[in-house]
């Protein structure tokens, strides 16, 4: 123990005292150390402008809106995903233009009433004539969070669904929204689908309802139903 004594002491000297810590100033009391919270909510990414096209039957548009700057677009499809590059879809917001299968003015403006309405419904009941009756009886829970109107006659709802006790089939629960808005011309309308799974539908349901209803409308030149 004298010898390791001798040791420091040649070294520092054995009451050698670690160096004071560093200060601000002259005089100044030592500076704090700021601490690190590991835990800190990290910002959501920031918002984007996109474009896209949407085509169905007769009928060929182009989309704009805007969504947060992860969303993952391929063609006509857009969707949030998990990390990876084959992560699974978290959420989407997917376009479809239609007349509602009448294409008169009277039959489309009914039948965008009636998918806004029916859109809910359609979710409680996840399976139809599927031939087997204990399927085809199975419901999910549908809580409405929303419906309302939209710019130049437009509407939409929303709404989330879950699965109750004892239902245990593969079907995708979450958020959801519909909106719909009509072309320039009122030769068609265009549906806005948005979706958010179960896990992510708080940090999604914002944006996604944001898109769903500021969504605009642009008609490239030369197209239209041709139905009329």
């Amino acid at each position: 123990m004298k010898s390791a004594c001798l040791l420091v002491v040649a070294l520092l000297g054995c009451k050698a005292k670690l160096a004071d810590p560093p200060t601000s100033g002259s005089g100044s009391a030592p500076a704090a150390v700021k601490s690190v919270d590991a835990a800190a909510p990290v910002a959501p990414p920031a918002p984007k402008d996109f474009e896209l096209d949407s085509e169905a039957g007769l009928f060929k548009t182009h989309i704009k809106f805007t969504l947060r700057s992860d969303l993952v677009v391929e063609g006509s499809n857009a969707r949030f995903k998990e990390p990876g590059e084959y992560g699974p879809t978290t959420g989407y917001i997917q376009f479809t233009p239609t007349c509602g299968g009448g294409c008169t003015d009277k039959e489309m403006t009914q039948a965008l009433a009636d998918t806004i309405k029916r859109a809910p419904e359609h979710a409680a009941q996840p399976n139809l004539n599927t031939g087997d009756p204990k399927l085809d009886a199975e419901r999910l829970d549908v809580k409405m969070i929303g419906t309302g109107e939209l710019d130049a006659g437009g509407k939409y709802v929303e709404y989330s669904v879950a699965k109750p006790p004892g239902v245990t089939g593969p079907y995708p629960v979450g958020y959801y929204a519909l909106c719909i808005k009509w072309a320039p011309t009122k030769e068609y309308y265009v549906t806005a689908q948005v979706f958010a799974d179960e896990a992510h539908q708080s940090d999604l349901r914002a944006p996604l309802i944001a898109a769903c209803k500021g969504f605009t409308i642009v008609m490239p030149p030369g197209t239209g139903s041709g139905a009329k």
